[in-house]
Formats: structure tokens, C-alpha cells, sequence
């Protein structure tokens, strides 16, 4: 993987955001293969394709590119608030791919893949509806918590201008593919799940303590009146796919 960005795309722009993307754009069209398959290139989309940047042509994958020139904190901004809510209820979510640049060294110096299935409500943040007079008044926008994604979800591909070993990359990213392939409400349930599990400090934990999370996912499955047997159904499913490790009764820990 070559880590170099060609500027000279990027020629013929005015703007710093537009010039920034088509060479961000470029490099990853160039020089990242799809996560979830062996293709080894993902194609570009049309131009305003919403949501999505690039597609793998052999699986179909979806991504969606964010680059900055500074480093990504916990919050990134994202669009329309209902439709982002929208498109995660329905399992229409793209891969993000958030990429910080050195412009001066003309070099990618990180990349994080954050899989789409593990992208919870949760984690989505309005913003204030824009203000009577402005172009587009009352639109409210978001912007999407990071802390409020697994880990498990947040693949690094390169780390201070090193990239991570490819093949070690899919196979972290594999361990989530099984979640692509759940009904939506099957893979809310798992992925609401699994953003609650986050905010729990230890890596360690009992069962009583995901169970106080219990009110946060009634609301956001109200047609579910057991949420309890629930939460320890998507437990043993987490433990089953090696995600989760059971080290005694009612009790559990994240897996290395």
C-alpha cells in the first residue's frame, strides 16, 4: 500500500474541502481492496450519490469516505438526522471510512473502518435545526458519537503512517460479517446491544449490568416486552461468535 497522495488531482479545484476530497477520493479508489471480500479494489460512485462513495463490484459493500487534514475526535458530521436514523433502522448504512491526511507530507497518516452493522441510534446526535432565514431553514442535521460504536466495529487500516497487515485487517472485519446478513431487527437487537456493552468501563462484566440498560433498549424496541431474555439471548449469540467470552455464570468479558 502506497501512502502517498497525488495532489496534483486536486488541480483545477478552488475549494480546500472539494480538493481534499477528490484526493482523498483518488487515493482510496487506488489503493484499498474491500473489506469484506478479497476484491482487491472498490469503484466509485456517480457523483451526489448520497451516502456512498465507493461500492466493492464483487460483493456490492457500500462506503462512505470522511477525511481530515487535522484528527477525527469523537464527534464526525454526518447528514440529515431522520434519514440517517432512517437508513440504520432499515440496514442501509454505508462502511465509513475516516481518513486523516498530512497535506504537507502529502501522506495518509490514518485509516479506521467502522462497519456499518455496529452503526446504532445510539450513537446518532441531532443537531439544531437551522435557523429561520437560512437556505434550507429548519433542516436538522447530525453528527455521529464514536464512542458510541464498539471497538469491535472500528478497524484500523493504517496507524501513523503504517498500514496494519491486510489480512489481518479482514480478519477482525470478518468477525462482524455475520451481522450483514441478520433481518434489521435481528441486527438492531445485536448492534444496540453491543453499543450498550461499550459504555460498560470495565472489560469484565455481569449480566445485572448490561440488564441496567434495560429502559434505553425498551425505547428503542417498543415492540418488544422482554427485553431481559433478549439481552441474554444476544449474549450467548456474542459469545457464540467469539466476540464475547462467558468465564462463569452471569458473567462475561470482551474477547482479545
Amino acid at each position: 500500500m502506497d501512502l502517498r497522495l497525488e495532489l496534483q488531482l486536486g488541480e483545477g479545484y478552488h475549494s480546500k474541502s472539494q480538493i481534499a476530497r477528490v484526493v482523498t477520493q483518488g487515493w482510496i479508489g487506488r489503493e484499498l481492496g474491500c473489506l469484506a471480500c478479497d476484491s482487491p479494489g472498490l469503484l466509485p460512485t456517480a457523483q451526489n450519490t448520497k451516502a456512498r462513495d465507493f461500492v466493492c463490484e464483487r460483493c456490492e459493500e457500500p462506503y462512505e469516505l470522511k477525511s481530515t487534514g487535522a484528527q477525527f475526535g469523537h464527534w464526525i458530521n454526518d447528514g440529515q438526522y431522520e434519514t440517517l436514523l432512517n437508513t440504520i433502522k432499515s440496514g442501509r448504512t454505508p462502511n465509513l471510512l475516516l481518513l486523516e491526511y498530512s497535506w504537507r507530507a502529502g501522506l495518509v497518516r490514518n485509516l479506521t473502518a467502522v462497519h456499518r452493522s455496529l452503526l446504532s441510534p445510539l450513537a446518532v446526535v441531532p443537531r439544531n435545526p437551522l435557523a429561520v432565514g437560512a437556505r434550507r431553514a429548519g433542516w436538522k442535521g447530525c453528527k455521529i458519537d464514536l464512542s458510541q460504536v464498539p471497538e469491535s466495529g472500528r478497524v484500523s487500516v493504517v496507524s501513523d503512517s503504517i498500514q496494519i497487515p491486510f489480512e489481518a485487517v479482514r480478519r477482525k472485519w470478518s468477525r462482524l460479517g455475520f451481522m450483514v446478513n441478520l433481518e434489521p431487527v435481528q441486527q438492531g437487537w445485536m448492534r444496540d446491544v453491543l453499543a450498550c456493552l461499550e459504555r460498560l468501563p470495565m472489560d469484565s462484566f455481569a449480566l445485572r449490568d448490561v440488564y441496567e440498560f434495560d429502559g434505553e433498549l425498551r425505547e428503542l424496541h417498543p415492540e418488544n416486552r422482554h427485553v431481559r431474555p433478549k439481552i441474554r439471548q444476544q449474549l450467548q449469540e456474542l459469545v457464540a461468535r467469539g466476540i464475547l467470552a462467558r468465564t462463569q455464570r452471569g458473567r462475561y468479558s470482551r474477547a482479545s
